[in-house]
């Protein structure tokens, strides 16, 4: 009796509601109550009636087949034109992939082995494991962080650190990737400096007044020797005793170009306060390992004096911007490229950490190749280079490492100009073993066109490398540091695309958005 009593009262419930719902539709205004700026309407028995009509008409089943064929050809073209868009991109990728495998210049990215075995064809093999291949992946990802920096460098400045040797001496080389790069994503100045300056600069001139010893892990610049690890991030540190002034300058007779425009100062000092004076400001340097005490400049500051008092270490002046990239050029001539691991790790580690260092450059391998005389003095050699980049990858996490080979280099046998003989294998092995390792490469001796290209440099008109047959000309300087800016703006173009096509469905296209004006209930026509 109770379930009876239940289910008439659920019976009575939905009367109740439905009476409720038709007498609301029958006194509620047909053109709405309006509150606050909004209008509410009720559903009037007119509407609940055609709608019932339009189900239970006749042609009620054409009209929704009429409804889902809108539908499935609005599909049909949102998927026609995410297939033009896929296509596109294809195209694109297919030029970037043509260029990194095909290109003299290119950059050379980490490879790392597919772990599916492959037969002869490419194809998986899943029949014969042990006589198949491992197919190689080539990570054109690796700088994509880097690339990404370089996109945020308005808001966090970026640093490039190129060490390399004598190839680099005068800021050649550095000067062309840095004046690609601030060009393109914003910065200026020159970058870290060493205190007293031991080569000649392309970019800006130095003046320093006042008693130094200088310390350098290469012999020759040092005036003393010293116990500690203390040399810095150029390798190199100057003792001050007493007052010293500094001034730097634009070189006369070069045109003007970020370098030579900045609004940041940064002294690197270690672990003696020293007492920085900047027209009337007077800063005391914190004592630390490695203390960077900055000083804000005027906007576009072209030159800039300023003193250092006290007994201590300096171990550079980095002029730059507060925003965009900054390029440091670390010329280390006779340097071989196995000296930083006898670097302070905590001096660094600190450098590359306060400066948002992003991508170390390595360029050696010119001053070891002429008395290397085996294959096997080749692959200990590269060893060493190795274990020195794995060092600073260890210090430095976040930054890519790019290795760039050496130039060609030509010696004379019985009055034949020549290549160096192993030059060649140390060039695909370097770049066999770094790419392996996780690292990139660049190919200076391919980017010159190979074994004896250097007699073509030296010989042209004008000259592109010197009578030694080893050292560039500026000119000759000029076209690598511009290829070698290039080939790193080829793989940022890379990313740009890959990026974009990863946005592309959020973004750029959807199904929703996709017009169709010219379809309409009944009509078949587009």
């Amino acid at each position: 009796m109770k379930k009876h009593n239940t289910a008439w009262l659920v019976v009575g419930v939905l009367a109740a509601s439905l009476i409720l719902l038709a007498l609301l539709s029958f006194f509620y205004p047909k053109e709405g109550i309006t509150i606050r700026g909004t209008t509410y309407r009720f559903a009037s028995i007119d509407d609940l009636k055609s709608r019932w009509t339009f189900l239970n008409s006749d042609n009620s089943a054409d009209s929704i087949a009429l409804v889902m064929a809108q539908a499935a050809r609005r599909d049909s073209l949102y998927r026609a034109m995410q297939d033009s868009l896929n296509e596109q991109f294809a195209a694109k990728e297919e030029v970037f992939i043509k260029y990194f495998t095909e290109s003299a210049s290119h950059l050379y990215f980490p490879v790392v082995e597919y772990k599916v075995p492959v037969d002869s064809n490419g194809v998986l093999d899943t029949l014969s494991v042990q006589t198949a291949g491992w197919r190689d992946t080539v990570l054109y990802s690796y700088f994509d962080d880097f690339y990404a920096s370089l996109d945020n460098a308005s808001t966090e400045p970026v640093r490039v650190v190129h060490y390399g040797d004598s190839q680099i001496e005068e800021d050649r080389l550095s000067n062309n990737l840095r004046e690609c790069l601030q060009g393109r994503f914003g910065g200026g100045g020159v970058g870290l400096l060493p205190y007293r300056h031991t080569y000649y600069n392309l970019t800006v001139s130095e003046q320093l007044t006042g008693t130094t010893t200088h310390y350098s892990l290469i012999s020759y610049y040092a005036d003393a020797q010293r116990k500690s690890s203390n040399y810095g991030p150029l390798m190199q540190a100057t003792g001050i005793n007493g007052d010293t002034k500094m001034s730097i300058f634009p070189r006369k007779n070069t045109p003007l170009t970020t370098s030579h425009y900045f609004n940041t100062m940064k002294v690197l000092t270690g672990s003696e306060p020293l007492k920085l004076i900047v027209g009337d400001t007077a800063i005391t340097t914190k004592a630390s390992e490695l203390a960077i005490t900055t000083v804000n400049l005027p906007d576009s500051t072209r030159q800039i004096q300023f003193r250092i008092v006290g007994r201590g270490d300096v171990y550079g002046v980095s002029l730059q911007n507060t925003t965009g990239v900054t390029v440091d050029n670390v010329a280390l001539r006779g340097c071989s490229g196995t000296i930083f691991r006898q670097v302070s790790k905590q001096q660094l580690s600190d450098y590359f950490a306060a400066t948002n260092t992003r991508l170390i450059i390595l360029e050696f391998g010119g001053n070891a190749i002429p008395s290397i005389s085996s294959q096997k003095s080749v692959d200990s050699y590269i060893g060493c280079l190795l274990a020195n980049a794995d060092y600073l990858h260890s210090i430095a996490p976040t930054a890519k490492i790019l290795f760039v080979g050496p130039s060609d280099m030509v010696t004379s046998h019985g009055g034949v100009r020549t290549t160096y003989k192993y030059l060649p294998y140390f060039d695909r092995h370097a770049r066999e073993v770094f790419t392996r390792a996780g690292y990139a490469y660049w190919s200076m001796f391919d980017t010159m066109g190979g074994s004896e290209s250097m007699i073509r440099w030296v010989k042209a008109t004008p000259q592109l490398a010197a009578s030694d047959h080893v050292h560039f000309t500026r000119a000759g300087a000029k076209i690598i540091g511009d290829a070698l800016a290039d080939a790193i703006i080829q793989g940022y173009e890379y990313y740009k695309l890959r990026q974009s096509q990863l946005s592309q469905p959020a973004d750029s296209i959807s199904s929703d958005s996709v017009m169709l004006d010219s379809l309409t209930i009944g009509d078949e026509t587009e």
